[in-house]
């Protein structure tokens, strides 16, 4: 069996040089059921005639192939999984020995189902290996589906002693890696805190499934001896959710001959009240932390399940400038929140930003897509796709409209939120801070050679009239010469094999 991974990991508004990591994790599953696999990452990125041509090339002189589309990140108007299920059923036609399956997705509603109902052999809701594995050995996968459509699959009971923590350690040739790359490890799986707002799988874990220590080492010694990768991002949900995460990866940094830069989540409450885990994340060289703030009120903060201490907070990202100054500070934030005014937001935000505690902005209203409301247009999702919020917005003091589904209380509307919020934010990034480039796209600045922390303020503060877009393009730039080369040497080493 040969299988082709097809991924993308830029959604058109934040570019990066980011391998796919699902997309990775696929292939292992794959290469473990003694399959043959290559990923295609950027594919929205070649040209379409080029990609298809490189798929049958690669496929050719075997009769039992497999194109898998992994589309993890998708946003509104998003057409990739459509691009890429066009473009699999045309090989799909011409082969007559291919089958098709898609990892990625959350949930299936009756305008997607109407995508892959059809001339698809696999779907795959949420984290995929015990699914996938069942359908590579042929196995009855039933108690996976819960909808007529019996080639739709969803795990709503993960069974953690076969998922485990994700690392990009396999490291192949046909990966085409370069310096200049970014490379995920998770260091272990869920969250244990259940944020009211959030849908991400796994949380509210009452237990840590650590990664282990020697594949850790080995992934990230590997990577910087055979392609000179040095720059990575901890796909966890909440890295600080506990010290011994932090004391692991700290010793496996410690016990390398170099120091890879780390990007991470983190949650700025949990490290006011834990400021002995500063030490460990300047130990592990965390170069940038996203801090889902949310609210500067305290009121919000108790409605979506988090602490706060405006003091506290000032105080930590006091400390984190002095002892990490090269660490990007990224603040994400939710408008709307009961509790919570415009004017609250916006003069704690600019006390925050007149004492340069944050680089980067991420900002937006906030979204409930009310089960109740929609569960008609939805065919099934997988564990945790739901919010609590979502569950029921009544709970926490939010009203839907009927007609517009969008959220309402006796304080705001949903529109009248993002009214002001699309403008504040535009206002920000014209003369006062970074907006859309969250720790994760810093990472890449880095990997690209773009700058540092310091690098970055430079080219702003020191060129009069120069507003904080400059980064954005930048960044645009460099990924898309970065993509540009991978392709290339991709479309290299498809020829190698013919």
């Amino acid at each position: 069996m040969k299988a082709a991974i097809l991924t993308e990991t830029n959604n058109g508004l934040m570019l990066n040089n980011y391998r796919g990591f699902g997309a990775q994790s696929v292939k292992q599953i794959f290469f473990e059921a003694g399959a043959d696999c290559t990923v295609f990452d950027f594919a929205t990125f070649w040209d379409r005639n080029e990609l298809k041509q490189s798929l049958i090339d690669y496929f050719k002189n075997s009769n039992n192939n497999v194109i898998g589309l992994s589309v993890p990140i998708r946003f509104v108007d998003d057409d990739t999984l459509r691009y890429f299920i066009e473009l699999s059923k045309e090989i799909k036609t011409e082969l007559k020995n291919v089958k098709i399956i898609i990892g990625g997705l959350r949930s299936v509603d009756l305008e997607e189902l109407e995508l892959v109902k059809e001339d698809i052999d696999g779907v795959f809701l949420g984290r995929p290996k015990e699914m996938l594995q069942g359908w590579l050995a042929g196995e009855d996968l039933s108690k996976f589906n819960d909808t007529e459509y019996g080639h739709i699959y969803t795990n709503r009971n993960y069974d953690m002693e076969i998922e485990k923590p994700v690392l990009f350690d396999l490291l192949t040739e046909d990966d085409c890696l370069n310096e200049n790359d970014v490379l995920g490890v998770e260091v272990s799986l869920g969250c244990k805190f259940n944020c009211s707002f959030c849908n991400y799988p796994l949380r509210n874990s009452k237990k840590l499934n650590l990664s282990c220590e020697e594949a850790m080492l080995y992934t990230f010694q590997e990577a910087k001896d055979k392609y000179g990768i040095k720059n990575f991002y901890i796909a966890d949900d909440t890295l600080n959710e506990s010290n011994e995460k932090l004391e692991l990866l700290a010793k496996v940094v410690s016990q390398l001959d170099y120091t890879p830069n780390l990007v991470a989540f983190a949650r700025l409450d949990v490290l006011s009240r834990r400021p002995e885990q500063i030490p460990l994340l300047k130990k592990a060289n965390l170069v940038g932390l996203n801090f889902g703030i949310e609210t500067l009120s305290k009121e919000a903060a108790k409605g979506i399940r988090k602490g706060y201490d405006f003091e506290g907070f000032v105080k930590t990202l006091q400390t984190i400038r002095k002892e990490m100054p090269k660490c990007w500070i990224n603040g994400c934030f939710i408008t709307g929140l009961i509790g919570d005014t415009k004017e609250n937001t916006k003069s704690k935000l600019e006390l925050l930003l007149s004492k340069g505690l944050i680089d980067n902005v991420l900002m937006g209203e906030l979204a409930i897509d009310s089960y109740e409301h929609t569960k008609d247009q939805i065919l099934t999702y997988d564990e945790g796709w739901l919010s609590d919020m979502d569950k029921d917005p009544e709970k926490f003091g939010y009203k839907i409209n009927p007609e517009t589904l969008k959220w309402y209380t006796d304080y705001a509307t949903e529109e009248e939120t993002r009214e002001w919020t699309i403008p504040y934010l535009l206002e920000l990034v014209d003369n006062k801070i970074f907006v859309g480039i969250d720790c994760f796209s810093f990472l890449s600045v880095v990997a690209l050679g773009i700058g540092d922390r310091h690098k970055v303020w430079e080219d702003v503060l020191n060129h009069e009239g120069m507003t904080y877009r400059i980064l954005n393009h930048k960044l645009k730039l460099h990924s898309i010469k970065h993509i540009k080369r991978y392709i290339k040497s991709k479309k290299e080493w498809i020829s190698s094999l013919n």
